[in-house]
Parts: structure tokens; sequence; C-alpha cells
């Protein structure tokens, strides 16, 4: 149990502050969307609702009257009802005030016992909704196109929302809709099950109108081409394919989810990206996906390409292809300014296993002591005999204290051990 402890404190010593997921923000209510369609679906309820003034019922909870703008189930336009949430975040704004316009998954109240001592009236409590996804179901002021296409798919029997007709209107979505509906809208396509035999001729072009559509933003983009790879979306291949037959270079999305369908770019394709001096993206492209004589490029790309970002792609990539036999190439990654740039070739290398173990320790020497702590980490993940071996070298005789204390407790020492 120590060891595994000591390992996953090792493990958290190669994570970058940047890597770790944002704080909320304070000062801004709950941002809503969580698994917003599939919550619709479900029912019992979905609804525009216009809100009035919240009141607070205790520390905890708010209630506020609500007029239905548009139904889709579960009650009638221009209806009043009682919607209650929770504030748990108490450093934010109510989520909902007067006047604000927002689409929600309504059930019924929980019939847990804290709620009905907030609401003890049988009745009040009966006729009070909640929303789902516990308060986090909802959309702020959603469009009216949006929402013209989610009730004609809200309208198709349950049955048909994974097929083509479903899958089209929830490409729609995602290729139109503002972009937290257009995210709630992929991640439904996520779970449709052999998504890319449901895409027609017309909405693979859509969802890769999707995936470029100006306003998207870098978590809607990601999102859009982890669905393509996950199926892979062969789909796709045409639309993204005449893209990259123009004469001008397409936006980096394009290669970028191309790569996705099929783990690499014909290397011509992936050369010539990798030599556009005026994008960043475009080179991260190429060298994510280089095969071929591009992917023989990547030592020199690792070692000189102005940006960290390819750098430690092309650290990452020629590992992945070259597997433990390309190690030794890496060592610029290792020795690199850029911690991220480290981190990545670190990480590659550890995943490897034990045999990465010589080219860890081989770069020790001209290690600074935040290189060896990251070092350290890397063996720990590594693991195997030689891995223990270098740890207690590094835990008996390094010269920087950090360094000594952190390979102790990869080592699942005490802090504080005598040897």
């Amino acid at each position: 149990m120590r060891r595994r402890v000591a390992a996953a404190v090792c493990a958290a010593a190669l994570w970058s502050p940047a890597f770790a997921p944002p704080a909320a923000a304070d000062g801004e209510p709950a941002a809503g969307d969580v698994h917003l369609i599939a919550a619709l679906e479900r029912g019992p309820g979905a609804a525009v609702l216009v809100f009035e003034a919240p009141r607070r019922v205790d520390v905890d909870t708010w209630v506020s009257d609500a007029t239905i703008e548009r139904s889709f189930y579960g009650g009638e336009a221009g209806t009043r009802v009682a919607v209650a949430w929770e504030e748990l975040a108490h450093q934010r704004p109510v989520r909902f005030g007067a006047g604000d316009r927002v689409l929600c998954a309504l059930e019924s109240l929980p019939g847990h016992s804290i709620w009905r001592q907030r609401f003890p009236d049988p009745k009040e409590r009966a006729s009070t909704l909640t929303i789902a996804e516990k308060g986090d179901a909802f959309l702020r002021a959603p469009s009216l196109g949006a929402l013209l296409v989610l009730q004609h798919y809200l309208a198709l029997p349950a049955e048909m929302r994974e097929h083509v007709a479903g899958v089209g209107y929830l490409v729609d979505l995602a290729a139109e809709a503002e972009p937290s509906f257009a995210a709630a809208a992929v991640e439904r396509l996520v779970a449709v099950p052999h998504l890319d035999a449901q895409l027609d001729p017309s909405s693979a072009p859509r969802l890769v109108a999707a995936l470029l559509r100006p306003d998207a933003p870098d978590d809607l983009v990601a999102r859009l081409l982890a669905l393509i790879r996950s199926g892979p979306l062969r789909a796709l291949r045409p639309t993204l394919e005449a893209y990259a037959k123009r004469d001008a270079l397409a936006p980096s999305r394009v290669y970028e989810a191309l790569g996705r369908i099929d783990d690499g770019l014909p290397a011509s394709l992936a050369e010539r990206l990798l030599a556009v001096r005026d994008s960043e993206p475009l080179r991260a492209a190429g060298a994510r996906f280089a095969t071929g004589s591009a992917l023989e490029r990547l030592p020199r790309v690792l070692r000189s390409d102005p940006a960290p970002s390819v750098r430690g792609i092309a650290a990452q990539r020629w590992l992945a292809v070259k597997g433990i036999a390309g190690a030794p190439e890496l060592r610029p990654a290792l020795l690199d300014a850029d911690r991220d740039v480290r981190l990545a070739a670190l990480l590659a290398l550890a995943q490897e296993g034990p045999e990465a173990v010589p080219t860890l320790r081989d770069a020790l020497p001209a290690a600074s002591p935040e290189l060896a702590r990251e070092i350290v980490a890397a063996l720990s993940l590594a693991g195997g005999p030689q891995a223990v071996q270098a740890l207690v070298e590094l835990a008996e005789t390094h010269p920087d204290p950090g360094v000594r204390l952190l390979a102790k407790s990869a080592l699942g020492r005490e802090i504080g051990h005598k040897d």
C-alpha cells in the first residue's frame, strides 16, 4: 500500500499546473449544460422557462416561480410552475434571476428526507419541480433555431434517435447551435452505437462544418476530435480530404481529424505541415501524425522547432511509433529548457516500462535538480529492478535534498528514514 501511495505522489510530480482542471470562477453562476440532451430525453419534463425572482428556502436551497415559454413535454406553454434547486457553492451568485430564459430538463423533487424538511407541505412538494443532473441540466438563453431542431429531435421515437434521422438532428445542433448547446449534442453523439454507419451523405459534411465553425471554443473542438477518433468516423474522410487536397493549406483541425481517422497522415502531407514556419498548429498536426519520411524528421523537430508544444508532440510521436528502440533520440527532449517538453518525453518513456530505465539514468548526469526530480517520478512509474536501484542511489547520494526526499518517497520509505 505504501508503495502505491508513493508512486502516486511521484506521478504527481510529472504533472504541470497547466494540466490541472480549472477552478470554478468566483462571482459567476453555475454554468449548467451537464448531460443536457440525455437528460431532456429522459424526461419527465423538458421546457424553456422564464424565471421570476428566486427566493431562499434554506442555506443551500432556492425556489422560483417560472412561466413555461415552450414545452417539449410535461407541461403547457403559459403555465406557471415552481422550480427548486440547490446552491452548494455559496460564493457564486444564484444561478437563475428574474427574466432569465432557460432550457431545463425537469423532474420531480427527490424523496429524500431533506427535501421533505424543505417543503413540508405535501401539496407544495408534489407541485414543485427541480432540474435534472442535480440542478445542472439546463442551458441559458437557447436560440430559437436550436430549439426548433431540438423539438424535431425529441419528437422522434426513442429508438430512432440513434439512427440516421436522430443523428442528423444532433449533427445540425453541433454545426449551428450556440457552442454550449453544440457541445451537449456532441456528448450525445458519443453515446450513439456505430455512429459512423448512421452518418448519411448530408450529415458527414455537416459534422466537418461543426469542427470548422469559427466560433467553436477549444473544448468543443477537442470533443469533436475525440468523437472522430472514437469511431473512427470514416464517413468524414471524403469531405476532409477535399479540404486537404486544395492548393492552400486548410485549418489545422482538418489534418488533426484526418490523422485521428487513420492514426497518421501521408508522409508528403505531414512533411508539408512540418515545413510551415508561421503556423504552430499546422506543425503540431504534422508532428502528431507523422509517418514515413516525415517521421524520420522528428528527431530534428524535437531538437529545434521553436514551439515547445511541437517539440513535445514530436517526442511523443517518435517514441509511440519507434518504441524503446527510439529512446536514444529523445535525449534532447529530456533536457529541453521547457518543462512541458520534458514532461511529454518523460511520460512517454515511463509508459515503456522498465526498458526505459537506462535512458532515464543516462540523462541524470546533465540534469538540473528540477529535472532530476522529474526523472525520479518517471523512474517510479517505469518500475523494475533497475529503477529501484537508480532510486536507491538517488536517495542516498544525490546532492539536492529535494531529489533525495522524493527518491525516498518513491521507494516507500518513511520521511526521515535512516539507512
